[in-house]
């Protein structure tokens, strides 16, 4: 049977990355070997980098069950170079957030920025989840290995917070510092209204420290970096 409201939001989504190119892919000056949809949804920005760049290999990784099944119905057409995972972007174990001080309802969380205390939670509020963690380190070394020979990897993240965990983890900021292009939504999410200053600090920093290694451009809760080529590229 046909979900209409799923529907409506692969539509929504549809304008924002294909109509308005909210993650600029119209703009980047070369073609990807390697797309990382990290919060991928019901498949709108995978379908769309898809049909932007026929020849690259997408991986798409939702942990909402409702929004993974249309996933795979969204992509299945589309190639064997899409693959999808059903899991979340954490460190060890994630809860899905009911709700949140910024205003989160599907997001699945990992103990740390933000969310200190998860593993003392006894809140209605979070749930131990079963969905497969993934890091970026983990997605780097296992999914796509050898990528220090000049192919190009595109990683684009809208996780409703779970993109916290890469801020104050210096091993998954190493491995998005290897990323050519970042596209990426921020949230700010956290457990409570006094967490949200230090959230909002470490997150400001790290992404500072990406200026080192790309260009990079903010825009409200958008933010875009672009690596620079090396010297004699």
């Amino acid at each position: 049977m046909l979900d209409h409201k799923l529907l409506d939001m692969f539509c929504t989504i549809w304008g924002e990355v294909a109509q308005q190119d909210c993650y600029r892919l119209r703009k980047l000056p070369w073609v990807p070997n390697f797309i990382i949809d990290i919060g991928a949804n019901v498949g709108a920005f995978a379908v769309w980098a898809k049909l932007n760049f026929p020849e690259s290999r997408v991986l798409a990784i939702e942990p909402d069950g409702h929004n993974y099944t249309a996933l795979r119905d969204n992509i299945r057409c589309l190639s064997a170079l899409v693959e999808s995972c059903r899991g979340a972007l954490g460190r060890d174990q994630v809860w899905q957030a009911h709700t949140t001080e910024t205003g989160g309802n599907q997001s699945f969380v990992s103990s740390g920025l933000g969310y200190p205390n998860l593993s003392q939670a006894t809140s209605d509020s979070y749930t131990i989840s079963a969905v497969q963690v993934v890091t970026l380190k983990t997605l780097f070394e296992y999914f796509f290995s050898g990528l220090d020979d000049g192919r190009k990897v595109i990683l684009k993240i809208d996780c409703e917070g779970g993109e916290n965990c890469i801020f104050d983890d210096p091993e998954s900021m190493e491995a998005l510092r290897r990323a050519d292009y970042i596209a990426m939504e921020l949230h700010y999410h956290c457990d409570n209204g006094s967490l949200l200053e230090e959230t909002r600090r470490v997150t400001d920093e790290a992404l500072e420290s990406l200026k080192s290694t790309h260009d990079c451009e903010r825009e409200k809760n958008m933010f875009w970096a672009l690596k620079r080529e090396a010297d004699g590229n």
